[in-house]
């Protein structure tokens, strides 16, 4: 135990090097494993909650029984049956179609209706809400519209009501209320509606009310884990509705979006699962490659205190026991000391306390984990001693670091192919980027020696020791170069992956929230054959800078089917990059580059269209190709005008069948717009399109990576300096008599170090350049990255820098005192 304490005591400051590392690292693995748990179930909420009411929920609708109570207890014990163990809840909602009514001694049509969950779905603003058969309640916009009050009577179905309250929905986009627009503007056409009284009021009206069932997940209970289990409740519903319609007298229908939305969610979750861990990877490498240096050179400074004692008779087996505690002491010193700074950091940034798992592989990873690489690294080395002492060099190529490379590759090789099998995709993408990027520095790193090596014989021409010494210096010692190389080239490297990962979903996402949206808003209409649109409507109200109407059809190009985008020049204020092409004497159109590849044309080239409404084919001139939104991959755009000059007799272009808007606010837009529509409509906003709520969680873990390990690059690269300094501390005096003084063996110290940080730098960079190609599945695009990542890609060469002065100035002092540093 003595002789334990005075080891310990003696290299104090290489064990707490140590433990710090070893902190750092099972810190880092815990807070990141909690933030990307934390992250990832209210990105998902966020994704779900934010979805446009339709694409946020599921419905069954049908017909109103004659027995409502029958129905509704048959339909509920289905439902519930259909969802199992989704986290959804079940709405029902019962609306009539337009009733005279007499309000005030004024006839009008109203909409009756009945909601089951109307309290908690809206507040009221006057009255109460309803306690017998008599009362109704009614919207404040339909109140509004209608000129009535607290206390006022209306009479409709055959009933007197009063009205006892005057509500409003505390968010009419909610997706329980399925993008039913009249709940903000009061009115369905010229009915004002809907007028909220007793079930049973509506069961004897003719023709008979619809009755809906809408399915809305619960946001406080939507979280990664449920994804798996909302996904398959349509095709239940389905399947329920098929039993239920055909088994009665009123067709069943389902609708809705979640099965898409919750798709969307779970292509973002696997995204950024994958950041996430490659940045796990990345960390635990990083950590193990510095633990391993601080445990060589503290081997290194105990090479003569091990012979000692083995000569003194010291038993191996006795001296690996108290090496072993040793690495035991420190790990466990270490690793208590990162789990509590990861349970504090948690806290702090509101991820919540990690879970029991997480916090039990944290020390496994950190006591086990560093317990043995540590006791390994700090084993003593005589044969190396002995060969740095009678100036021995190493082979040009380190042949023990080739195996642990080609291992490594051959590692990332197979996952690669593994990832393309459908089965087993999902968990090797979590670890294929990251094993690319580990191959990648690792291969970079075999070339070091070579290309010293020739650098050396190529510098050896000239007269002079420099810059021949600081080659051959490098040459002679790989390791020592290659441990520097290799953690500046993998904080580089996650710097680079990090980055370039961010910049590719950040423009996946962008491209996917054009594919659905069109200008900033996008409204969408039905029944336009009965009914017009008219965008001058939607332009007049406040926050809306430009109104274009849209018609979408379809068209083909021989057997290519394609989505057809009819618009006027004005679409060009909403959406600059849909500007129409200008009509000229061919009908000109754009094309998206997916549809252009498929027919095989370019700009400038004619080709034959057919459209729906059109009795014979257009010749249409290629005027642009380019990426267009709402149409999908095959989409073509053309000038509503051309295209009415261009079709012969007989034909008709498409309706008008959607709005698209321009304006700084577009949630502000979208609920003006549902106040202001007398029309069912989606409104669709871009907030309801993005899954950077999920996407940015990967990106945050990422980032959060590349700083640990920028940090623990820098603890590296100063341990990799002085162990090249120890090995070097005796060539001192020889070069001074040489005529090469303490400055310039100072100079030719900080040019070895930045000229090893570089060539690492631009291997690590083309390493993770290559992860995040892999991650992300797309090419690689600047912009949307992190500003705390340019600040770490900045903070990375300064430290090296400010590394490779210190190492230089400290090499200066023991060149003018050589004897001082024995």
């Amino acid at each position: 135990m003595r002789l334990l304490l005075r080891r310990t005591l003696a290299r104090a400051d290489q064990l707490a090097a140590a433990a710090l590392v070893i902190a750092i690292g099972a810190g880092a693995i815990v807070t990141l494993v909690t933030a990307l748990g934390s992250g990832l179930d209210a990105g998902v909420a966020a994704v779900v909650h934010d979805a446009e009411p339709t694409a946020g929920a599921l419905r069954v609708d049908t017909a109103l029984a004659p027995d409502p109570q029958a129905q509704r207890l048959e339909y509920h014990a289905e439902l519930e049956e259909a969802i199992g163990s989704a986290p959804l809840d079940i709405v029902r909602s019962v609306r009539s179609e337009p009733v005279p009514a007499l309000v005030g001694g004024t006839a009008r049509p109203v909409v009756l209706g009945s909601e089951d969950a109307l309290d908690r779905l809206a507040g009221l603003v006057a009255g109460d809400w309803p306690t017998d058969e008599t009362e109704a309640t009614v919207s404040e916009a339909a109140a509004r519209e209608l000129g009535v009050a607290v206390g006022d009577t209306l009479a409709a179905a055959g009933r007197e009501f009063r009205i006892s309250g005057i509500w409003r929905a505390h968010d009419p986009a909610d997706a329980a209320w399925f993008s039913e627009t009249a709940i903000a503007s009061g009115l369905l056409g010229d009915a004002a509606g809907p007028v909220m009284v007793h079930p049973d009021a509506l069961a004897g009206l003719a023709p008979r009310p619809a009755v809906a069932w809408t399915i809305v997940p619960r946001d406080d209970a939507v979280d990664v884990a449920s994804l798996a289990a909302l996904s398959t409740v349509e095709s239940r519903l389905r399947g329920v509705a098929s039993r239920l319609g055909s088994g009665g007298s009123y067709a069943v229908t389902v609708s809705g979006g979640l099965t898409d939305t919750v798709a969307r969610a779970q292509d973002a979750v696997q995204t950024a699962r994958v950041l996430g861990g490659v940045a796990l990877v990345i960390v635990a490498v990083a950590a193990a490659i510095v633990l391993g240096l601080i445990g060589r050179s503290l081997a290194q400074l105990r090479a003569e205190e091990s012979r000692l004692l083995a000569a003194r008779g010291l038993a191996p087996a006795r001296a690996a026991v108290i090496a072993a505690r040793e690495a035991l002491g420190t790990a466990l010193l270490g690793t208590a000391a990162g789990l509590g700074a990861a349970v504090g950091v948690c806290a702090l940034a509101g991820f919540g306390p990690p879970a029991l798992e997480t916090v039990l592989v944290g020390a496994a990873l950190g006591v086990l984990g560093g317990t043995v690489l540590f006791a390994l690294a700090a084993r003593p080395d005589a044969a190396e001693v002995r060969r740095v002492r009678t100036r021995r060099a190493r082979p040009v190529a380190e042949t023990e670091s080739v195996a642990p490379a080609l291992a490594v590759a051959v590692l990332a090789a197979l996952a690669l192919l593994a990832g393309t099998n459908r089965t087993t995709a999902a968990p090797v993408a979590l670890v294929a980027p990251a094993l690319v990027l580990v191959a990648g520095v690792l291969l970079v790193r075999l070339l070091v020696a070579p290309a010293l090596r020739l650098a050396e014989l190529a510098a050896a021409r000239r007269p002079g020791l420099l810059p021949v010494l600081p080659l051959r210096q490098l040459a002679r010692r790989p390791r020592a170069v290659a441990a520097a190389f290799v953690v500046v080239a993998l904080a580089a490297g996650t710097i680079v992956f990090a980055s370039a990962a961010q910049a590719a979903v950040h423009r996946a996402d962008a491209a996917a929230v054009s594919a659905g949206g069109g200008g900033d808003v996008r409204i969408r209409f039905t029944g336009v054959d009965r009914d017009p649109v008219r965008p001058a409507d939607y332009a007049q109200l406040d926050g809306v800078d430009a109104a274009a109407g849209v018609a979408l059809g379809n068209a083909s190009f021989g057997r290519v089917a394609a989505r057809l985008l009819v618009a006027s020049q004005e679409l060009g204020r909403v959406d600059a990059a849909a500007a129409p092409p200008v009509a000229g004497e061919a009908l000109a159109v754009v094309l998206t580059p997916a549809l252009a590849s498929r027919i095989g044309v370019g700009i400038g080239d004619t080709v034959a269209m057919a459209m729906t409404g059109a009795r014979e084919p257009l010749p249409v001139t290629v005027a642009r190709i380019a990426a267009l939104p709402a149409v999908g991959e095959a989409g073509v755009l053309v000038d509503g005008d051309a295209l009415a000059a261009a079709l012969p007799e007989g034909s008709h272009a498409p309706a008008v069948d959607e709005v698209w808007l321009a304006a700084d606010d577009p949630t502000a837009v979208a609920l003006a717009v549902r106040e202001a529509s007398v029309r069912p409509a989606t409104v669709i906003v871009p907030s309801a399109l993005t899954t950077a709520a999920v996407g940015g969680v990967g990106g945050g873990a990422a980032t959060l990576a590349a700083l640990v390990v920028t940090v623990i690059a820098w603890g590296g690269f100063a341990a990799a300096a002085a162990t090249l300094a120890r090995l070097r501390r005796e060539e001192l005096v020889p070069l001074r008599s040489l005529g090469l003084g303490a400055r310039a063996q100072a100079r030719a110290r900080v040019v070895e170090l930045c000229v090893t940080a570089l060539a690492a730098a631009l291997g690590g960079a083309g390493a993770g350049a290559l992860a995040a190609g892999l991650a992300v599945r797309g090419p690689l695009v600047a912009g949307g990255v992190d500003p705390a990542l340019l600040l770490t890609a900045v903070a990375l060469p300064l430290g090296v820098v400010v590394i490779a002065l210190l190492a230089g100035a400290a090499t200066s002092r023991a060149g003018q005192h050589p004897g001082g540093g024995r």
